[in-house]
């Protein structure tokens, strides 16, 4: 004779699927019984990772198929806009950092410059750009390293705007 433990059920407290275990007068699972039994739960089992992993490869797929949609669009935004809109960003933030340092952009003149031609705003925007110091960006605005470098490059981008812009204009 075999004991046999029935599973805890919720319906079950846990002392009482020990005292309500039965004993067993069964034969024990011949060992062509035990097999057969394993491979079935293999089977299940085998047929759940399949299922799971067709969930992720159609998953993979709808995000493959997104990051090609956004690599369309981004290759097909307009060049001109971005570095337009690098620009601008960058003007901002010299116009800011002089601002509120209480700087004038160089030759004197103040922020407001509509009168000024675009080479010599262009030219001016360059120059105060170069005067910003690392330091500065760090210690007044919690700003790293990559906002200093990106003004560094701030006539390599405003020279792309401004013949971007030229372009478009004529």
């Amino acid at each position: 004779m075999r004991l046999r433990l029935r599973p805890y059920e919720p319906s079950m407290s846990p002392d009482l699927s020990i005292s309500q275990s039965t004993l067993d007068s069964e034969s024990p699972l011949s060992s062509v019984e035990r097999y057969s039994a394993a491979l079935d739960a293999l089977n299940a089992s085998n047929h759940n990772l399949e299922y799971k992993i067709a969930k992720i490869q159609a998953r993979n797929l709808r995000l493959k198929l997104d990051l090609m949609r956004v690599q369309r669009h981004v290759t097909s935004f307009h060049h001109d806009l971005l570095a337009t809109w690098e620009a601008d960003i960058l003007t901002s933030l010299i116009e800011v950092v002089y601002q509120r340092q209480g700087r004038k952009l160089p030759r004197g003149h103040d922020i407001d410059l509509r009168r000024l031609d675009r080479k010599a705003l262009s030219t001016m925007y360059t120059t105060a750009a170069g005067r910003i110091g690392r330091r500065a960006l760090r210690s007044l605005f919690g700003l790293s390293q990559q906002y200093w470098l990106a003004l560094q490059k701030y006539e390599e981008v405003r020279g792309l705007s401004f013949v971007m812009s030229v372009a478009l204009s004529d």
